[in-house]
């Protein structure tokens, strides 16, 4: 079975690096040694004569679903990679053919180890939609019941796993030998997506969001959420309730219903605003066609495959930036770029970063939203954490790509609308809640406990460390952490590590010359040896395909 897999790692490394070379990134594949592996290489110039980014993106998108869904989680990560290609990697759609009836039907029955018939009084043929990873069908249960049946796309989860395992690969070898890449830390990229589309992929996780949402709006009049139905739902199959209504992104059949559309629009902020602010959980995924109208004044959510999760400490922090925002506190805003980038503050200059920010907001304070493109300032946010490099957790990009998408759908239905004001409403609201007295009590008791943790364990730290000391078993990490001078000095030490070999190679042979039984003939067998060890050595050293 390992084998089968190498090989199928092998033919898709083949196929992708092809098409990479295609479109004129051989110059990567030739700095990660992979070059031998892939003797095809051909660039065709009709796909070269664009830009890296367009060129990228028209990759991503011959390669595939685990491709455009990589891309699709780049287009909202400003933070890491330059504007340009997040701009083209927002055109990224999955366009596939729909799984053919009989597939699905197959696939249902595999899941649930139940006849068909006796799972659905019937089963619509047409699709709802299709994507790269599900397809969702209308149904009928024996009940009565209206729900939508969503299926996993046969042979996805082998084709992502496989695509995601050279993904690793590849990020390894980038951040080894391609300094100028390797600062946006592929590898952490890549675990990041591939947690993100595993958990795409598990169904039983989706349904479980679902029972989340359920709870957090069971009271709230103005929001509908869909009943799962468990006792026909696993990991490739997820069946919940049919919601009947408008999807919100349909503008014209909403202004032939005649409802009021100002009041749709603060239906949609205040329920997203509560999941930020209130829940800690918001949908991950909020476009205009995941929102359905179903009365003038109720909306009903769907497709819950992503979710964005804040703790506390999370609300508390976009809690502040909003204000901050508002306030045209441009310093505080840089604090809380700081705390949601990970760093200390003596790591970069909050001097610097204040006054990057400044730049980028200062034009725009004062301008309505109307005026303001959404987009724009995210992609100039995210260039500011990148320059200081903050890396954003993928909460807040979720988080901003979400609001951005709200900004748009609230003004297609209220020309007056401000998603910022009412953000920074529900920000007040969490930052008097935050300095309420028994909550600030409730923080002194906590703070007064981990001190005196603090002090009842810090001699036996200390003691333990000064006995290291003495015994000699301190260690201090001295790693360089930068990565364009790590490879500088790994260049370095390759080019001493050969010499050594060469300048050995040649005394050897001056040793074994003098020796009376070897013969002309061993002599030029060890220098050819040598000669080819000395190179041998240093492509394994630079653990590449060439020397």
């Amino acid at each position: 079975m390992k084998i089968n897999q190498t090989f199928k790692n092998i033919k898709r490394l083949q196929q992708i690096g092809t098409i990479f070379a295609s479109y004129g990134f051989q110059n990567i594949l030739n700095d990660i040694g992979l070059d031998r592996l892939i003797p095809f290489q051909h660039s065709d110039s009709n796909r070269t004569n664009r830009s890296p980014a367009v060129r990228l993106r028209m990759a991503f998108e011959e390669l595939g679903p685990t491709f455009i869904k990589l891309g699709q989680m780049l287009s909202v990560r400003p933070d890491l990679i330059p504007s340009e290609f997040v701009l083209e990697f927002r055109k990224l759609q999955d366009q596939v053919k729909p799984i053919p009836l009989d597939a699905v039907h197959r696939q249902i029955t595999k899941e649930l180890d139940i006849p068909l018939d006796e799972v659905f009084a019937s089963l619509d043929p047409d699709p709802l939609g299709a994507a790269s990873i599900a397809q969702a069908h209308r149904a009928t249960l024996h009940d009565g019941s209206q729900v939508v049946v969503k299926v996993r796309r046969p042979g996805i989860e082998q084709i992502i796993e496989t695509d995601l395992s050279i993904l690793f690969a590849l990020a390894n070898l980038i951040e080894r030998y391609v300094s100028a890449l390797a600062v946006v830390q592929p590898t952490a990229i890549v675990e990041e997506f591939a947690s993100v589309t595993r958990f795409e992929l598990d169904f039983i996780r989706e349904a479980q969001n679902i029972e989340q949402f359920h709870r957090n709006f069971k009271d709230d009049p103005h929001v509908v959420i869909p009943q799962v139905h468990w006792a026909f739902t696993g990991k490739r199959v997820l069946i919940m309730g049919f919601l009947d209504g408008i999807p919100l992104r349909d503008q014209e059949r909403l202004r032939q219903t005649g409802w009021d559309l100002k009041k749709l629009a603060n239906v949609g902020v205040q329920t997203f605003m509560k999941m930020v602010f209130i829940d800690g959980f918001f949908h991950g995924d909020i476009h205009g066609g995941n929102i359905l109208v179903l009365e003038e004044e109720t909306i009903g959510l769907i497709d819950f495959g992503i979710a964005g999760r804040l703790d506390d400490r999370m609300i508390e922090t976009s809690a502040s930036l909003f204000i901050s925002l508002v306030r045209r506190d441009f310093e505080g805003v840089a604090r809380t770029y700081t705390r949601f980038g990970g760093v200390r503050s003596a790591d970069i200059s909050s001097v610097r970063l204040a006054r990057d920010l400044q730049q980028v907001l200062e034009p725009l304070m004062g301008l309505s939203l109307k005026q303001i493109n959404s987009a724009e300032l995210l992609l100039e946010l995210g260039n500011v954490a990148r320059r200081h490099r903050l890396q954003l957790p993928q909460e807040l990009l979720l988080l901003f790509k979400a609001i951005i998408t709200l900004d748009g759908m609230g003004r297609d239905l209220d020309p007056d609308f401000d998603v910022i004001d009412a953000a920074s409403e529900f920000a007040r609201t969490i930052v008097i809640e935050r300095y309420k007295p028994e909550r600030l009590l409730v923080d002194l008791v906590g703070t007064l406990r981990d001190m005196a943790d603090l002090g009842r364990d810090l001699p036996s730290q200390l003691q333990s460390i000064l006995s290291r000391a003495e015994s000699g078993g301190l260690v201090v990490d001295a790693r360089l952490r930068d990565p364009i001078l790590l490879n500088r000095v790994t260049q370095e030490s390759w080019r001493i590590t050969s010499a050594i070999l060469t300048v050995g190679g040649v005394i050897g042979l001056g040793l074994v010359s003098n020796h009376d039984h070897f013969g002309l003939a061993g002599v030029l067998a060890l220098a050819l040896f040598l000669t080819g060890s000395s190179g041998l050595t240093w492509t394994f050293l630079k653990g590449k395909g060439k020397p």
